[in-house]
Formats: structure tokens, sequence, C-alpha cells
């Protein structure tokens, strides 16, 4: 399933603020499952979910809080962690009995990798490939995914933002 995200912001799981990670991106979910059988039955339990975030940019201030790396004025220090576990949410605009909602989608438990730089060189050119962000949810004991519905978009941004801790 592919979004269009309104607003993605990313709060660690420390006591700082959240940040914004956008104004608008493409965010894809792919969820995986066990399926298990006994007694002539089948049920899928939930392992996790891949996040992927199509980001053409991010601002050093969320490179620090997402992925733990030492971030200056002019200098930025990748630490060799994974990423920083967190909450991840964005609005996405739903139609529901033909009426307009913008709903809050928020995931509780979520940690990003660094995207890779990547150049593709070929005789006199170079091109820069834009990475994408990627990251893995699990379940948290209360689901893995959470939805809020808002009639206006006002509402669903203020809910978000006070969600993830976000200060302007």
């Amino acid at each position: 399933m592919t979004d269009r995200a309104l607003f993605p912001v990313f709060a660690p799981n420390t006591h700082s603020g959240g940040v914004k990670l956008g104004k608008l991106m493409n965010v894809s979910v792919a969820e995986s499952f066990t399926q298990l059988s006994g007694l002539n039955e089948y049920r899928q339990v939930f392992n996790y979910a891949a996040v992927t975030l199509g980001s053409t940019y991010i601002s050093s201030k969320a490179y620090e809080k997402a992925f733990g790396a030492y971030v200056t004025k002019d200098l930025i220090v990748d630490q060799p962690l994974m990423g920083i576990p967190g909450k991840f949410g964005y609005i996405k605009r739903d139609v529901e009995d033909g009426m307009k909602k913008w709903c809050v989608v928020w995931i509780e438990r979520i940690t990003f990798s660094p995207p890779p730089d990547s150049a593709i060189t070929k005789a006199s050119s170079t091109t820069f490939v834009t990475p994408s962000i990627t990251g893995m949810a699990h379940e948290d004991g209360t689901g893995w995914r959470k939805k809020f519905f808002f009639t206006s978009l006002k509402e669903a941004r203020e809910f978000l933002e006070t969600k993830a801790g976000v200060n302007y």
C-alpha cells in the first residue's frame, strides 16, 4: 500500500521532541505475516511492517533525531547506529461514504535506517540517486498502527503535531 503522506513526523523514544520529515512524501507499507496452523485451522500472525519513505530531502535536524548522527552547522558525523527507535505519523486524505476525511496514521514502534549515499557514474556524467528511507515497524502490544479520523486538515495537523511533540 502506498500513501501520499502530508506532514510526516518522527518522534524518538527519548524525551526530546519530534521533528518534521517534510511536507509531502510517498509512504509505502508492506506487512509481513507468519502463517500458523493447528487443529485444521490456519491463522496469520503479524511479524513486522516494512515502511519506505520516498523523500527527496531530509533536514539535518531530522537526520539527527531519526538516525542518531552528530550534527553541527557545517558537519554531519554518522554514528554507527542502525537508527533511533521512535514513533512515526502522517496525514492522508480518505473518502468515506462520499465525505472527505483526514486520517492520521500513527505507528508506535519503528526504527528507520539511514539512507545510503549513492551516485552512478557513466563516462563523463554523474547521476545522483535520491535514496529512500526504510524502516521496520513492530507491534507494541496494542497493535502496530493506529488511525484517527478528522473532518478538517487543521484538526488532523494539530493532533499529529501534539502527539509527536513537534515544536516549530
